[in-house]
């Protein structure tokens, strides 16, 4: 295959029970997820309930101030998806047109066509039903972060889940999923603090363990990730460097966002930019660190001031899921 495939499978949604969260603030919740069909991505929702004690208690639940503050897949202890909610929502945005209010999420699965409105190619989408188990771990707030007048507690906060999937029927049945497989595709988050004003050479940045498809950066000010210190003025340039001979990009940070609204329609927010390798599923575009004579991976951070770089990758493994 050059480039990857175009399927255009029938689709059909599966929901979740509801899940209650008023006990569940400052924890981790785990789900159980189907192991049915191929999912594209999941997409939840919660209702706010009542709260209850202290003195005029109120919701400061928003995009900046999320009630699920990362979210986790694993399927059989392997991560396949792993960020902050942050991250995987300013992806749904720029990709996908959906907002995040800070109640809502969209994790998308896959690579994503960028030119065609991100829809997934699905021979890279997660095949849950080659799982023995798939879990989804939801990092919750704590109460006192989500609101103001110090209650100590809610009723009614109710999470609801559900999955956007090709049919396990119409996997089974289409000859270009049975002759080539299903790829092993994930999106994880990283980050690498930027430790001088100047150029940073972060040489353990990329994993040199699959083929990348894209890049979500964003970058911060202060000495850890933080949100709230998003910024456009850090980083003026970025240029990855293979074996101290091959470049592979040379982008200035300003450019690279333009260039990002001219593709998908959107301007990244503050801080954030996404690097896309391969916008169109072009094969031999993405970048492929898996070769053995490949020795240093070289990503040059030119910055302003020291600082934080972080990234959702999506990475396609050396593994194929063979129907």
């Amino acid at each position: 295959m050059s480039s990857l495939p175009r399927l255009n499978l029938p689709k059909k949604t599966s929901t979740y029970p509801a899940i209650s969260l008023d006990q569940d603030y400052g924890q981790t919740i785990s789900v159980d997820l189907y192991r049915v069909d191929l999912v594209h991505d999941y997409v939840f929702s919660i209702v706010l309930g009542s709260l209850s004690g202290g003195t005029s208690p109120a919701w400061t639940v928003s995009a900046s101030n999320p009630l699920i503050t990362h979210v986790s897949i694993y399927g059989d202890n392997e991560p396949i998806f792993d960020a902050d909610y942050q991250m995987f929502m300013e992806e749904a945005k720029i990709v996908r047109n959906y907002a995040p209010s800070g109640t809502n999420g969209m994790v998308l699965l896959g690579v994503r066509d960028l030119v065609k409105k991100g829809v997934v190619f699905e021979i890279t989408a997660l095949p849950s039903f080659k799982f023995n188990q798939l879990k989804m771990k939801l990092a919750v707030a704590p109460l006192a972060n989500v609101t103001s007048g110090s209650p100590t507690g809610s009723s009614g906060t109710t999470l609801y889940l559900q999955e956007e999937v090709n049919p396990l029927s119409e996997v089974l049945a289409n000859k270009t999923l049975k002759d080539f497989g299903i790829l092993d595709t994930r999106k994880l988050q990283i980050s690498s603090s930027l430790s001088i004003s100047g150029v940073n050479d972060l040489t353990q940045f990329l994993s040199q363990d699959g083929a990348y498809a894209d890049l979500l950066l964003a970058a911060m000010t202060g000495s850890s990730v933080n949100y709230a210190n998003l910024s456009d003025s850090l980083i003026s340039e970025l240029k990855l460097e293979i074996n101290n001979q091959v470049t592979v990009f040379d982008d200035y940070w300003a450019i690279l966002k333009a260039q990002n609204q001219a593709m998908l329609q959107n301007m990244p927010d503050t801080g954030y930019a996404l690097k896309a390798l391969s916008p169109e599923g072009v094969l031999s575009d993405f970048l492929d660190l898996t070769p053995e004579d490949l020795k240093r991976v070289d990503l040059k951070v030119t910055t302003s001031n020291t600082g934080v770089l972080a990234a959702l990758k999506t990475e396609v493994f050396p593994r194929v899921y063979q129907l």
